[in-house]
Order: C-alpha cells, then structure tokens, then sequence
C-alpha cells in the first residue's frame, strides 16, 4: 500500500502539542501550578509562616504558562532546522517494512521499530523506539483510510 503525504509545519506543531500536552507529566505540573496559584489567591500558607510565600505565585505561572511556552518555541525550532518534515514523503507499508522516500531522504523502518501507533482527529502518528515520529494525515489516505486502519490491525496494533 503506498500513500503521498505532505504535512505543513503548522500542522506538525499542532500534532506534537496535542501529543505531549497530553502526556501525565504535563497534566502532573499543569495541576501542580494551578494548586499553587489557588493556595497563593486563597492565602493558604501550608508551610506556616507569617503570609503566604511569593514563590507559590512564580512557580504557578512557571508551570501553567512558561514551561507549556519554552516547549512550544523549542517545538518550532526543531521543526523550522528540518525541512525534511515538511516534505513531500511516499509511504510504502510492505510485509517486513515501512518504506520512505522524500525528496532528499530514503528510510526503511522495519514493523517490529514501530513501537506504537496513535490514531487522533487529524490522523495517525507512528512513533517508532527510538523516539521518532512520523504523522500521517487523513487527508492523504483518501479512499483508503479502512484499507490502512485494516493493515495496521493485521500488524498487531490497536486502536
């Protein structure tokens, strides 16, 4: 089965936010600030001293607004020093591999690398062991969205 995918450098940001906002440690910290700045608000003192400490407040913003901000600019850094991500790529999923090509890369992934597939609204991550993801849109499969969903079962993934 072969697919042509092309994915914008918007659209990639808004995969791996979704991905990794999603994560327990993020929503971990995100409820951590938002405990800290309610205990600062309220006036809560939990270490009893005279008033409540100023750094409730900065860590709260820290984790409900810079760290989400650092990881979104280093997010576009990474993708704006690859180009190759906003290429053109062919997909080929064979019996042992997944093969790709784009304009200025050739790679082969073997099944057995791919660690995990998401499928989310806009469509399929394949993250692979060491960390890699590669996205796949809707939007490139067309008529054959059932067709891939089936291949990817048949190899052992769910959904």
């Amino acid at each position: 089965m072969e697919i042509e995918a092309q994915v914008s450098s918007e659209q990639y940001l808004k995969v791996i936010m979704e991905f990794f906002f999603k994560k327990p440690i993020f929503i971990f910290f995100e409820i951590i600030g938002i405990l800290l700045l309610g205990c600062y608000i309220l006036g809560w003192n939990l270490e009893n001293t005279v008033s409540t400490p100023i750094y409730y407040l900065v860590f709260s913003l820290f984790f409900i607004f810079v760290n989400p901000f650092i990881f979104y600019i280093y997010s576009k850094i990474q993708i704006s020093k690859m180009p190759e991500i906003t290429e053109k790529i062919i997909y080929y999923f064979g019996n042992e591999n997944i093969s790709l090509t784009g304009k200025n890369f050739d790679s082969l992934i073997l099944w057995e690398d791919i660690k995990k597939i998401i499928e989310n609204s806009n469509g399929f991550i394949l993250i692979q062991k060491n960390k890699i993801l590669n996205f796949i849109p809707k939007s490139a499969l067309n008529n054959n969205y059932d067709k891939f969903k089936n291949l990817l079962i048949e190899k052992g993934f769910r959904f």
